[in-house]
């Protein structure tokens, strides 16, 4: 078992690039695991947030492929409309 430094609410949401609140709600709906400190001071794993931040970047890739898809077909339907 290793021993992984935990990042502070502070600087996982930095290392995110989202606010803080915005970190506490992904954490409190599950989607991001984090650990309570004391019952009070939430803890990250920076392992745990490279695999988020890796599935986010993934997805954002993969919206942007569909809206240049979806673009490109109503360019063409468009298109084909003007011409009748």
């Amino acid at each position: 078992m290793t021993n992984e430094k935990l990042l502070s609410l502070k600087a996982a949401a930095e290392y995110l690039g989202v606010p803080e609140s915005r970190l506490k709600e992904l954490t409190e709906y599950g989607i991001i695991p984090a650990y309570r400190i004391a019952g009070i001071y939430l803890r990250f794993k920076k392992s745990q947030l490279l695999k988020f931040k890796d599935k986010m970047q993934l997805l954002q890739a993969q919206y942007s492929k569909y809206q240049q898809i979806r673009s490109s077909n109503t360019e063409e339907s468009n298109y084909s409309l003007g011409d009748k």
